[in-house]
């Protein structure tokens, strides 16, 4: 590696496995200085360190970083590490969805997504909810049914994310019913997209509906992908 490249990666927080090391003997207090620190490489070390401490004060004081940080690798350390935590990071994350950076979704893309597999979160608070897994669903839905649409829209993809990988023990009752409330077309798309996890009659006649109807053409495309993933679950539970 080049030294400039070396230096370019140091300066956006790349983990040093040295530092991470050391970090390891330092008591809970001199870790949380250290993820304020002014190196990003400390504060990628401190964040990865302090997933050893699974308490409410540990959570908070990651979720409070993730929020400030602005070095990439730093911020993956604390996004891994709030993960690691578990179901206890979950009330501190829940209130900063679709809070932190502009990357998130505002309209209906015209773009179809092609990939088989269910598109990684945009929201970095979303994306962080994903790693606590399933633990995350109950909380997920009460908070969607009681959140303002911006905050729901992100929710929704942290909660397609968890069914789609984590063997969806759940059914679709609770994402029909939010799709027959909402006006919000983003929020629509959204749930769209969340239920090609399940195969059910009922949501495949929502999907199928949804074809027929020429008032809303922009959400087409996700339901054609929707159904095109449950007919592959078909596929595999006739050849299972």
């Amino acid at each position: 590696m080049k030294k400039s490249s070396a230096t370019a990666l140091d300066s956006r927080g790349i983990d040093d496995s040295r530092l991470i090391e050391e970090y390891h003997k330092l008591d809970f207090s001199i870790l949380k200085e250290k993820l304020e620190s002014p190196s990003p490489a400390e504060r990628t070390a401190a964040a990865r360190v302090l997933s050893n401490h699974k308490t409410d004060e540990c959570a908070l004081i990651l979720s409070q970083a993730l929020i400030r940080e602005t070095k990439l690798y730093s911020k993956i350390a604390i996004s891994e590490s709030l993960g690691s935590l578990g179901i206890i990071s979950l009330k501190y994350l829940l209130p900063l969805l679709g809070k932190i950076g502009t990357n998130q979704h505002k309209t209906v893309p015209e773009e179809k997504f092609r990939k088989k597999s269910f598109p990684l979160p945009r929201d970095i608070v979303s994306r962080t909810i994903t790693k606590i897994g399933e633990d995350a669903l109950a909380p997920l839905e009460e908070f969607i049914m009681s959140e303002n649409d911006s905050a729901v829209s992100e929710a929704l993809d942290a909660y397609g994310f968890i069914l789609f990988y984590g063997g969806n023990k759940r059914d679709s009752s609770f994402l029909l019913r939010i799709y027959g409330k909402t006006q919000n077309l983003l929020i629509k798309w959204k749930i769209i997209r969340a239920l090609e996890s399940f195969a059910d009659n009922e949501t495949v006649n929502l999907l199928e509906n949804i074809l027929k109807d020429q008032t809303c053409i922009i959400l087409h495309k996700e339901a054609e992908r929707s159904l095109t993933q449950i007919r592959r679950i078909k596929e595999k539970k006739i050849f299972n």
